[in-house]
């Protein structure tokens, strides 16, 4: 008997998911970071709280989302597959993390360094809550936001290594990576840009008094790639994402359609001042995950931001997207021409800043803009928009802020050139129609773990359901010298009616930049809670590709995936960087001082290797602290 339809799914293999209140496992999440090195075959991992999973989707014409229950899951969204790197049971195998932030400095030293054969990472108990004590000074999530002044971002340490360092700088270079990964545009970067003047930016709006400025600028990216790419019936003049929307539902979790999801959790740390999504504040780089689920972005109509108070809004419009991110490009705030080349691309960025008075700091010019330049060592606390730039801005329309001597203050900076910056604050204190420019020398932008995302994004109808585990949405990495593998295994279950699924794409994240991907599923799994090999390979030769940017990527396949309805299938990705280390993100349950994830893990979800033949179940990973 013949099947009516197929519907198009998203196989989303994101990321392990990792909980440390029982014996700790983890879900390997496809984003990974890559800022440590192992030894070959040895796994470093970020923070962790209880239960693993990894971090990837599968897409069938449309995604849904499928969330793991399991301490340790491998969510592999069918987009793509995500590879989760195989545990060791050398002493330094895993790193146990902490509750602690660590300062940028220490994010620094804790980065991968290539010429580096030993990792150290920090030994860490874990409270019989689940929430470990200790932060894991390797690639840890910092996020002690709460000592310091901030508009709305909690900074995160996770580094980014420099595509600059690796490819090299200017316009050259940008050209020749083009050549070799398949993410880098070659368009050709001009001395001054301006995206308002090809109708990508949104006017600017008011964050008011809430703690939401990241969700304003990621609503703001998001609206530009829409304008950009001419999305029907996106005007510059009446879109508006919801920020509110963005902001509500990171911290209030809604199972998704296939219950991949079930259990997992973000809460807001309360500390008597910021209680709530509305004060709390977030981070870009963690909501990536959101957006990968497909949680939003919604119309401004149907999730109105509220001045003043925490809206809460009815769980039916948690997935109620206008438009399906596919593709989250990080990149190092450092790395000028591949920022400029993802503005080119993608409309604008979002990135960090240290925003200190800009009742005071943000100054009117004689030339008609308004400029800001920080040159402090305090922590990131304010996202923006990068909208454009211009190389030739005057350097003495600068004065500068933030120096802990304050007889340095008010000096103009040492060379031309400046970003173009939308902000979330209207045209308040001295900002023109929302803007102003920032100095390429900016402090902030130069700490080593700031990181300028754009989001690429597809229509909302793209794919019809969205498999995946990973929904707590932190930044937990597993890295592994030269090569991962990664698999999540789901079962087909989103269209019973006509009984089948068409696999079209698999997503996966990573931190690691410049390396190389390989993907195979597998079908028909005969043992599929054991061995998510244990199939037919649908593949005759794996596809690869190659990527030059950390962050969330969609694989469309070559040749869908046929998958009848119940049937257990497997989505396999390699990860391979010649001399350098490659990581998974992993969905893991851990408090890092602003929020407390709880990531939804079970065993013979997600899984992780060294060679694609022997795997280890994400779930039955412990943490440092529990096993040596």
């Amino acid at each position: 008997m013949g099947l009516k339809r197929w519907n198009k799914i998203l196989a989303a293999f994101l990321c392990l998911s990792m909980a440390f209140s029982e014996p700790a496992a983890m879900v390997l999440a496809s984003p990974v970071v890559e800022e440590s090195i192992a030894e070959e075959g040895e796994i470093v991992s970020g923070e962790a709280d209880s239960g693993d999973s990894v971090q990837g989707d599968v897409i069938s014409e449309n995604l849904v989302q499928e969330d793991s229950t399991s301490d340790n899951a491998v969510s592999d969204n069918m987009i793509s597959d995500n590879v989760v790197p195989e545990n060791t049971e050398s002493e330094n195998e895993i790193a146990a993390p902490d509750d602690t932030v660590p300062d940028s400095e220490a994010a620094e030293e804790g980065a991968l360094n290539d010429t580096t054969e030993e990792i150290e990472v920090s030994t860490a108990s874990v409270s019989e809550d689940g929430v470990s004590e200790n932060t894991i000074s390797i690639n840890a999530v910092s996020d002690n936001a709460a000592e310091t002044e901030y508009y709305g971002v909690m900074p995160d340490d996770l580094v980014i290594e420099s595509l600059e360092e690796q490819l090299g700088s200017g316009r050259s270079a940008v050209a020749r990576s083009a050549s070799l990964y398949e993410d880098v545009t070659g368009a050709e970067l001009p001395a001054e840009y301006d995206a308002r003047n090809y109708g990508y930016v949104t006017e600017s709006r008011h964050q008011s008094t809430s703690q939401l400025c990241w969700a304003f600028s990621m609503a703001s990216v998001i609206e530009s790639n829409m304008l950009k790419k001419q999305f029907e019936g996106a005007d510059r003049d009446t879109l508006q994402i919801s920020p509110g929307h963005l902001g509500y539902f990171f911290y209030h979790h809604v199972d998704d359609e296939l219950g991949g999801t079930a259990g997992a959790s973000i809460q807001v740390v309360k500390d008597g001042l910021h209680d709530d999504y509305y004060s709390r504040g977030g981070n870009t780089t963690c909501a990536t995950f959101e957006l990968a689920g497909w949680v939003g972005p919604v119309e401004e109509a149907k999730a109105p931001f509220v001045d003043g108070r925490a809206t809460e809004y009815d769980d039916s419009i948690a997935y109620e997207d206008i438009s399906h991110m596919q593709n989250a490009y990080w990149v190092n705030a450092r790395d000028k021409d591949y920022i400029k080349s993802l503005i080119m691309e993608f409309g604008s960025v979002t990135v960090n800043c240290r925003m200190e008075e800009s009742s005071k700091n943000i100054i009117q010019c004689a030339d008609g803009t308004a400029s800001y330049f920080y040159q402090g060592n305090d922590k990131v606390n304010h996202a923006i928009t990068i909208i454009g730039w211009n190389d030739d801005y005057s350097k003495d329309n600068f004065k500068s802020c933030g120096n802990t001597d304050t007889s340095n203050n008010n000096s103009p900076a040492l060379e031309n050139g400046a970003w173009l910056i939308k902000d979330s604050y209207g045209s308040d204190n001295n900002r023109v129609d929302g803007c102003f420019y920032m100095s390429y020398e900016d402090a902030a932008l130069h700490i080593n773990s700031n990181k300028a995302i754009a989001y690429d994004v597809e229509s909302a109808d793209n794919y019809d359901h969205n498999y995946f585990y990973d929904a707590a949405c932190g930044l937990q990495t597993m890295a592994f010298k030269n090569s991962i593998y990664g698999a999540n295994v789901f079962q087909a279950k989103g269209n019973k009616e006509t009984g089948g699924e068409s696999i079209e794409a698999v997503s996966f994240a990573t931190a690691s930049t410049a390396a190389s991907y390989s993907i195979q599923i597998y079908t028909g799994l005969r043992s599929p809670q054991e061995n998510p090999t244990s199939g037919r390979a649908v593949f005759a030769e794996p596809q690869t590709g190659s990527f030059a940017y950390a962050g969330y990527h969609t694989v469309k396949l070559d040749t869908p995936v046929m998958v009848p309805e119940g049937e257990y299938f497997s989505v396999v990705i390699s990860l391979e960087k010649e001399d350098g280390t490659v990581s998974f993100m992993t969905d893991e349950s851990y408090s890092n001082g602003w929020a407390k994830y709880t990531a939804a893990v079970e065993p013979g979800r997600s899984f992780y290797g060294t060679d694609g033949l022997e795997w280890t179940d994400a779930a039955e990973r412990v943490t440092q602290g529990e096993r040596r």
